[in-house]
């Protein structure tokens, strides 16, 4: 299904550069495409290398999923307690603060180079975690996971964002986003086979091994040289400036994953505490989690665009919101405690994914250096959710922790909406 996608909507020539056109030919090619023909416009516009850059998000979307869901299997491998596992795991995520220090590179064209690197940093990751012997050295093997997932990410949306028209780019975000979704979809059943018929040890090999051929291909495909920012035609390299409203979208950023985080953190362990669950009907109902994420991947593809990026981050955002109302408030019934959840991690998904959108033209002359602190407020958001939300549910249960969430919502819509961002609907 997920290569089904990618060739229908890649199938037409790659997108024409302007790395030698003016501002105004860039705007007026620009206009042009926005007003004649909207699909056949919109799939011209599609850069090359999208292809082998979407499955190699696929690839590292896995890498740095499944650790968390075979959590417990590894940890037994290792000798040591799911909960050391997760506290190393989760520092070890701090390595995506180093992402800070590529924006620049990236604002200069090196998008090309940084997508490798993380690749390469992934790679070097999985190494060691199939040579670990104990939980810091796998820890440490993730760190290399958690870095080349992060670089990539920046680069390839700051990529994205320089290459496709802003009025047309929530439908390609939400095209490589639903790889999220999909890591878990496929990867898990993939990679729960794999450590039945190996160990632990061996899905780390094969994802390595996989991603091996799949850099070849993207370098192969993907162009040296990039184009001019087709969306706004302005002059790159300038000076960064941190306006109201760049920090504004960084907050926004920063409470819907600090939000989203609390609840993904602990409603395992509210299912298994109020609801006396094994963790293998856990496992199994989580697979509604992954269609939740899957359905706003979609759901972001067919309305981000025509809605606004804005318009549709807040109904997110609101989305999100009413599905944790639900957890507080509703009936201690197993049936609608996985129904809330699924209507708040499906605001949530929706809501964080176009604020990709957003982050990606707030400061289109320093495109990549916002997307890095973007990638760095999601991470400062990830890691600190997580230790005070689980402390927050062990002391007072999960209202409190899905209140955080609840809270997280209210913050983001106030801030998106004081940010003066329009919305412009296609």
């Amino acid at each position: 299904m997920f290569v089904m996608i990618l060739r229908d909507t890649w199938s037409f020539p790659a997108t024409r550069h302007y790395a030698d056109a003016s501002s105004e030919q860039v705007q007026r090619t620009v206009t042009l495409t926005t007003t004649n023909n909207p699909r056949r416009s919109f799939l011209n516009d599609v850069p090359a290398g999208m292809v082998p850059a979407t499955v190699a998000k696929l690839m590292l979307a896995v890498a740095i999923r499944m650790p968390y869901v075979f959590i417990a299997t590894i940890a037994h491998g290792l000798s040591t307690s799911v909960g050391r596992l997760g506290s190393l795991l989760g520092l070890a995520e701090l390595v995506g603060l180093g992402t800070f220090v590529i924006g620049r590179s990236v604002d200069r064209g090196a998008h090309k180079f940084w997508l490798l690197i993380g690749m390469g940093s992934t790679v070097s990751g999985l190494v060691l975690m199939t040579m670990a012997g104990s939980a810091p050295m796998f820890a440490c093997g993730f760190a290399g996971v958690t870095l080349g997932s992060s670089v990539y990410t920046v680069a390839v949306h700051a990529w994205i964002g320089n290459e496709v028209p802003y009025d047309r780019r929530g439908r390609v975000v939400g095209i490589i986003e639903m790889s999220w979704a999909m890591g878990v979809l496929l990867g898990a059943p993939i990679i729960g086979l794999i450590i039945a018929l190996t160990s632990w040890h061996g899905p780390w090999a094969f994802i390595g091994l996989g991603l091996i051929p799949l850099a070849g291909w993207l370098k192969r495909s993907f162009p040296d040289r990039p184009a001019a920012p087709r969306a706004t035609g302005r002059a790159p390299h300038t000076p960064l400036r941190i306006t109201r409203r760049v920090v504004l979208v960084l907050v926004t950023t920063f409470a819907t994953a600090f939000g989203g985080t609390a609840l993904f953190s602990t409603f395992g362990a509210w299912l298994e505490d109020d609801f006396s669950l094994s963790a293998t009907t856990i496992g199994f109902l989580s697979i509604a989690i992954g269609l939740a994420e899957l359905v706003a991947s979609f759901s972001t593809i067919r309305f981000s665009d025509r809605w606004g990026k804005t318009r549709s981050a807040r109904r997110g955002l609101v989305l999100m919101g009413v599905g944790t109302i639900a957890i507080v408030f509703g009936p201690n019934m197993v049936g609608l405690a996985v129904g809330t959840l699924v209507i708040a991690f499906l605001g949530f998904e929706f809501g964080i994914i176009c604020m990709l959108s957003i982050a990606s033209e707030v400061g289109p002359e320093n495109r990549g250096a916002v997307m890095s602190m973007n990638g760095v407020a999601g991470t400062l958001a990830r890691a600190s959710s997580a230790a005070l939300a689980t402390s927050l549910y062990a002391a007072h249960g999960m209202a409190a922790a899905a209140g955080v969430t609840g809270v997280c919502a209210v913050v983001a819509v106030a801030c998106l909406s004081s940010s003066g961002i329009r919305s412009v609907a296609h």
